[in-house]
């Protein structure tokens, strides 16, 4: 691909637009600011429809594709970010429940119970074969 003269033109890569060959669509990182600043209005528009739909003011159907496709990216980041957590807080919500509501006895058979099906499961996998 041959350099770009515009600084601020995008790198729009593999494909085609506006008749055009591109090679892709995504722009490059260094095609953007190191800080994305938008006007005072639009930024107050975009804060205020935050908040609405925080509240239930507003729907996430009513926003444009490009608006969608943003909101969905920041759950997806936040949700990716925060899966380790989530299955450590089952695990210890498992543990504490099966703690509260059973004896030493029981606690221990039920982890050679589990045990017993994990090494079933895995003989399965690795020689064919049923306990």
């Amino acid at each position: 691909m041959r350099a770009n003269k515009n600084p601020q033109a995008v790198n729009l890569g593999a494909g085609t637009l506006a008749g055009q060959r591109v090679d892709s669509i995504l722009p490059e990182i260094s095609a953007y600011p190191a800080k994305i600043t938008l006007s005072a209005a639009a930024e107050s528009y975009l804060s205020q429809l935050a908040a609405d739909l925080e509240l239930g003011r507003c729907d996430f159907r009513q926003l444009s594709p490009a608006l969608r496709e943003l909101y969905t990216f920041g759950y997806e980041a936040g949700r990716e970010s925060l899966a380790g957590i989530v299955v450590n807080l089952n695990a210890e919500c498992d543990r504490l429940y099966l703690r509260a509501y059973n004896t030493p006895a029981q606690i221990a058979e039920i982890h050679q119970r589990r045990l017993d099906v994990a090494f079933e499961a895995e003989a399965e996998r690795l020689f064919g074969v049923s306990a």
